[in-house]
């Protein structure tokens, strides 16, 4: 039997779907809009390149970890025995450029990247990484402002992003996601569990066909949180002040715990909610 407990405080008809927007163009004083270029954009924003690569032999690795100040982090699934990293730098001028650092740290299991700037809150460079690695991999992204993406992996994935876009595919590890603003978007999940802290923004997490979980958490402050296809012995959802839309699949047996301070709470694939006294 599947038991669905609300809690809410006043109903607002409208959602507060743009509080997040505004949010994005200052973090911690970053100036957060520069990761939006791309293209001939980019270039024109950050006109002093510099690109390598490098690979490593995976065998006897375990984890990976990348700490990025401000830029992208691309991390994929591939079939080689190897890691291989593309870094991109990008800066204003040449000096700035030449200040930036990506210090690596090689433990037993265990590769680490990290991105130092001696002038690291304001948004003169850029930092890309492109990572492909053996799908079982464990893998831990830390991205003060910018854009994330991760597809293909089996191992437990941790993200803790300040503020910008993050988009998840197709992982079947255990995932822990903290987002201070911004927009994230899971699909295609099948981990056993599903973590998330969110601050202000937009939230998607779509599950893949089939797939149970043992535990899902999510905690929304201010934004939109959709979530559907979610089978799962244990789901607890909170948003303070927002919409929250969960899909359930009918046939599944589980507990479901659901609050919004101030907003919207819509479900589909249940026929009945149980209110605590």
């Amino acid at each position: 039997m599947t038991k669905l407990i609300l809690g809410m405080g006043l109903l607002l008809a409208a959602a507060l779907t743009t509080a997040f927007s505004c949010v994005l163009d200052v973090h911690d004083g970053y100036a957060v809009h520069a990761f939006d270029f791309d293209g001939a954009d980019l270039e024109k924003a950050f006109p002093h390149v510099e690109v390598s690569e490098q690979t490593w032999d995976a065998a006897g690795l375990s984890a990976l970890a990348v700490h990025n100040t401000l830029g992208h982090v691309r991390v994929a699934a591939w079939n080689e025995t190897r890691v291989a990293l593309t870094l991109t730098v990008r800066a204003k001028t040449q000096r700035a450029l030449e200040e930036v650092e990506v210090e690596l740290t090689q433990t037993p299991g265990r590769l680490a990247w990290r991105t130092r700037h001696p002038d690291a809150h304001r948004a003169r460079w850029t930092v890309e990484y492109v990572l492909s690695v053996p799908a079982q991999m464990d893998v831990e992204v830390k991205l003060g402002a910018g854009h994330l993406e991760v597809a293909g992996l089996a191992g437990a994935i941790d993200v803790d992003l300040g503020a910008g876009e993050v988009e998840l595919v197709d992982l079947d590890g255990a995932l822990t996601l903290d987002v201070g603003a911004g927009e994230a978007t899971v699909s295609g999940f099948a981990g056993p569990s599903l973590d998330v802290d969110m601050g202000v923004g937009e939230l998607s997490v779509a599950a893949r066909a089939g797939a149970a979980f043992e535990v899902v958490n999510v905690d929304l402050g201010t934004g939109e949180a959709t979530l559907s296809g979610l089978r799962a012995r244990r789901v607890s959802l909170d948003v303070g002040t927002g919409s929250l839309n969960i899909g359930l699949p009918p046939e599944a047996d589980y507990r479901v715990e659901l609050e919004v301070g101030i907003g919207d709470i819509d479900v589909e694939g249940f026929d009945g909610l149980t209110r605590p006294r």
